[in-house]
């Protein structure tokens, strides 16, 4: 194996924002977006998941099977571009009314 070899890269650490980060809560990069794998207090390192499949809380937006999210500020998935940074594909359908939708990062 490569002396150079870090991690898969499924998971970066980051340090926690102000106010700390909660599990399954999304992280915000200036151009990508990844989810808090756990809970930490501000300033505290923080693992962040950029790869996989998750169940995340959402706006109004009406989802289709592989639409594109985006994640506002507020920390929830939105289907509308110009309201969030990139996060990745939907991979199952959901209504405006539904609370939640599954989303598969896109890799950094």
């Amino acid at each position: 194996m490569s002396d150079k070899y870090i991690s898969d890269g499924a998971k970066i650490v980051v340090a926690a924002p102000t106010g700390g980060a909660t599990v399954n809560g999304i992280y915000i990069g200036t151009d990508y977006c990844g989810v808090y794998l756990e809970t930490a207090a501000a300033g505290a390192n923080v693992a962040v998941a950029v790869e996989g499949e998750f169940e995340l809380s959402k706006d109004s937006s009406t989802f289709g099977v592989l639409d594109k999210a985006y994640a506002t500020s507020g920390g929830v998935v939105t289907g509308t571009a110009s309201a969030g940074t990139p996060l990745g594909v939907t991979t199952q359908s959901a209504t405006s009314g539904t609370s939640t939708v599954r989303v598969k990062l896109d890799r950094i």
